[in-house]
């Protein structure tokens, strides 16, 4: 970004900024103040954000022009931002942006009524035919993926923090939603009962280890299918065992969120995580990675496979976490640490993947009688103490 430099001979300020990469710089008058020098610093910086992402059409910060741009001169320059703040969810996101290139790619991102008309013609097009071709969620999951991108692309509009391109005042789809929350016919937001578990881990016994493991860590996709052997105590390195998910790029390691606040953390590992880590090593391939070469397809897959070998309409992988998540938390976890070894830098985040089946609801309501029952003869025991004393 453009800074203030001092002249070595007169004294004046010196402007230098960028231009593709190139040092540039601008000598003030003599006279001319700080204030009046920051004022010029100030627009040269504007300048500069806006030419990084194509807003200019020359090289001149004095005569150069605003352009307007479309959804599909946007959308690349926020999958490189989304890549590298969100590496985790870049893979789905980049699928629903481009896809919607096909729709809204066209369309000028700016929040005058006629560009919002027109965004509106194209959405009301659009939900007709994704409502017919794929299940709601999807479509709900989709359009939000888009709007995010040009809340991005908008001053105001959205509540998420971080940078944006400023390229309107207020995103163009601001008034357009698709009611609901996408979660109504979702398979991924559940949690599998104990029963239910048992029945997955009889149908495919050969992957029963992998489904335990991640039933009792709460391990995200992304996170697993990378982790390495190492990460995982064995019991002859340390009886309180861990599971280790470390945020480390360079080394292909990423854990899910923006990258500032994306943070390593270690699960510890109950019986049924250790029992299941040892199944899984003694029939491992020797590789660097726990759960073996395979990707998040294959992974999907096998569960899929089990799920409906086990006669379940629903479920994923990520049924799994929330399982693990609900199952801590139902157990009487303290949440902070629910969260914590979930790897959410909220509770809010956390409560989302809370639910609770009705075998833990009536044992809940048994539990509040019995504690009732036992706190009336405490109450009774002290009142006879009392009157005796």
């Amino acid at each position: 970004m453009a800074h203030l430099e001092i002249h070595p001979l007169n004294g004046a300020y010196v402007i230098v900024w960028r231009v593709n990469g190139k040092r540039k710089k601008e000598y003030l008058p003599t006279g001319t103040t700080r204030a009046q020098a920051n004022v010029i610093k100030a627009a040269k910086t504007k300048w500069e954000k806006e030419r990084k992402i194509g807003l200019h059409l020359d090289d001149d910060p004095r005569t150069s022009k605003k352009k307007v741009i479309t959804f599909a001169e946007f959308a690349p320059m926020y999958l490189e931002w989304r890549e590298n703040e969100m590496p985790d969810s870049y893979e789905t996101v980049s699928g629903h942006i481009n896809a919607a290139i096909d729709t809204f790619g066209h369309l000028r991102i700016a929040d005058d009524d006629r560009t919002i008309d027109q965004w509106n013609a194209a959405f009301n097009k659009w939900f007709v035919k994704r409502s017919r071709e794929v299940k709601p969620a999807t479509v709900w999951g989709e359009w939000k993926d888009v709007k995010a991108a040009l809340y991005r692309a908008a001053r105001t509009g959205g509540v998420k923090k971080g940078m944006r391109w400023n390229l309107c005042n207020t995103s163009p789809t601001a008034n357009l939603v698709i009611a609901g929350d996408g979660s109504s016919d979702s398979d991924e937001k559940i949690a599998f009962t104990p029963e239910q578990l048992e029945a997955i881990y009889k149908a495919d016994p050969d992957m029963a280890p992998y489904w335990r493991f991640l039933a009792n860590t709460g391990l995200r996709l992304s996170e697993f299918c990378v982790l390495p052997v190492a990460n995982v105590d064995t019991a002859d390195k340390d009886p309180k065992a861990r599971v280790r998910v470390v945020h480390d790029p360079d080394a292909g390691l990423k854990v899910k969120g923006q990258r500032r606040r994306a943070k390593s953390r270690s699960i510890p590992l109950n019986a049924e995580a250790r029992a299941a880590r040892d199944e899984i090593l003694a029939n491992h391939d020797g590789g660097s990675r726990f759960f073996g070469k395979w990707g998040k397809n294959y992974w999907n897959n096998q569960l899929k496979k089990a799920r409906k070998a086990a006669g379940m309409d629903r479920g994923t992988l990520h049924s799994l976490r929330h399982t693990f998540i609900s199952r801590a938390a139902n157990n009487g976890t303290a949440l902070h640490l629910v969260s914590k070894w979930a790897g959410h830098s909220d509770l809010a985040t956390t409560q989302k993947y809370l639910h609770t089946n009705e075998s833990y609801e009536y044992l809940e309501m048994d539990k509040m009688l019995a504690n009732e029952k036992a706190n009336e003869k405490k109450i009774v025991a002290l009142d006879e103490y009392r009157k005796a004393g």
